[in-house]
């Protein structure tokens, strides 16, 4: 009925009009309802175009001007129904596809945000393509579909061969999917596409690289690679995948008498360079120290029976003893020898040290951190001392407390503690690698 009436209407205003002017009627209320467009007055410009579309129902323009004033009035399914017919008749209208996309984005309904965009892509120069393939990967990529995300990377950059982000993430997951090979090969690819050396804008992917290299087990090749990329966010990450790095983090873990964690860090260390001389010395070092704890007990409690006339030799006598029980997982007996020497020599902050490291080894956590934190009320504490008791206190909470050892590792991160302390924080989850 609805229909009737307007094309009634219709006649009635087609003759106004000469028999040629009546050819393009259409086109003539499509002119009539832009004026009205251009007036603000969206329902009557609608009405024009509805009488253009009797006429005839397969003008595209007047489709897309339709769902333009649909959408001012906020009808915007109406306008989206609009503009698919619109593109129903005329596929390759770039004008239609803005216009989805806009409200689609603005919608956040990002399926159909790809669908539209990926249908517009096929009317694209070779470059808009390969942008909007890229732009659909990286969509799929947020959202966490990695196989679309890589089939469109791959897309784009077999549309422009210099599309340099498509290259980066695809790289970025391959290497997430632990196909260190294809990151490898593809990222060194990009970065042959790379118009500036600035590491500003390659450090990503010099690290992307070097780390596909450095998992794929390349270790020498990756170190020259990953050299490239430290800089500003990537120079802490780049300094985690270096020998020096797990090295520093034994060192750090010999003072706390934390041997086995030493050992499984230098032999990280090795992993990289077989040849690193200073992580084989501390290795044979710690060997030494290991084969002679059982001879060397009888020796120590002979030295303490006897009387050196030296308190500060004593002290060092029952530090070094208490320091093979604890190698020797004795720590009862190394937190008894403690005691007995802090009710001889009370100053003995190193002896205090050790007892609280014995309690912590023992799982008398509380005991360990209630110790080691009176220690820290001492006055004059070296820096030094101060640093490696909140490093201690951390490595104590840290199975049972991750907040707070999360915290205690934050403020020992300084001087020789900064390795170890970032990669305890790394451990935790705390800081993203």
């Amino acid at each position: 009925m609805k229909r009737l009436v307007l094309i009634a209407s219709l006649c009635s205003v087609l003759g106004i009009f000469s028999a040629s002017a009546q050819d393009n009627a259409d086109m003539v209320f499509f002119k009539l309802g832009e004026q009205m467009k251009a007036k603000g007055d969206f329902q009557a410009a609608i009405s024009n175009y509805d009488l253009g579309l009797a006429v005839a129902d397969t003008s595209s323009l007047i489709y897309n001007s339709k769902g333009e004033c649909l959408l001012a009035l906020k009808q915007t399914d109406k306008a989206i129904e609009a503009w698919n017919k619109a593109l129903s008749l005329r596929s390759n209208y770039p004008q239609v596809f803005q216009s989805l996309l806009k409200v689609y984005k603005e919608t956040k309904n990002d399926l159909k945000y790809i669908e539209t965009l990926d249908k517009y892509a096929q009317v694209l120069s070779p470059g808009d393509k390969a942008t909007s393939y890229l732009e659909i990967a990286n969509l799929y990529y947020n959202s966490g579909d990695k196989v679309k995300a890589l089939e469109y990377s791959q897309k784009s950059y077999k549309e422009i061969s210099a599309k340099t982000e498509a290259y980066y993430l695809a790289g970025l997951i391959y290497n997430e999917q632990k196909k260190f090979a294809e990151a490898a090969t593809v990222l060194k690819k990009g970065v042959g596409f790379l118009n500036s050396s600035d590491p500003k804008s390659s450090a990503k992917f010099y690290y992307n690289w070097g780390l596909a290299l450095y998992n794929g087990g390349k270790f020498e090749e990756s170190v020259e690679i990953l050299q490239k990329a430290s800089y500003g966010p990537y120079k802490p990450k780049v300094a985690r995948l270096m020998p020096d790095y797990y090295y520093n983090v034994a060192s750090t873990m010999m003072t706390l008498h934390e041997w086995d964690e030493a050992e499984t860090m230098l032999k990280k260390a090795l992993t990289i360079d077989p040849s690193f001389a200073k992580a084989n010395l501390m290795l044979a070092d710690l060997a030494l120290k290991r084969a002679g704890t059982a001879s060397a007990v009888g020796y120590y409690d002979k030295a303490l029976k006897g009387k050196t006339g030296n308190d500060k030799q004593t002290v060092e006598i029952y530090s070094e003893y208490i320091d093979l029980l604890i190698l020797s997982h004795k720590y009862s007996e190394a937190s008894k020898l403690a005691e007995q020497c802090l009710t001889k020599y009370p100053q003995a902050l190193g002896v205090a040290y050790l007892k609280a490291v014995a309690y912590g080894k023992n799982n008398q956590k509380d005991a360990a951190i209630s110790q080691l934190k009176q220690l820290l009320t001492k006055p004059g504490l070296a820096p030094i001392d101060k640093v490696t008791y909140t490093f201690t206190i951390g490595m104590f909470e840290k199975d049972a407390n991750k907040e707070k050892a999360t915290s205690t590792f934050n403020k020992a991160k300084k001087g020789p503690f900064s390795n170890a302390a970032d990669y305890m924080l790394v451990q935790l989850g705390a800081v993203e690698l």
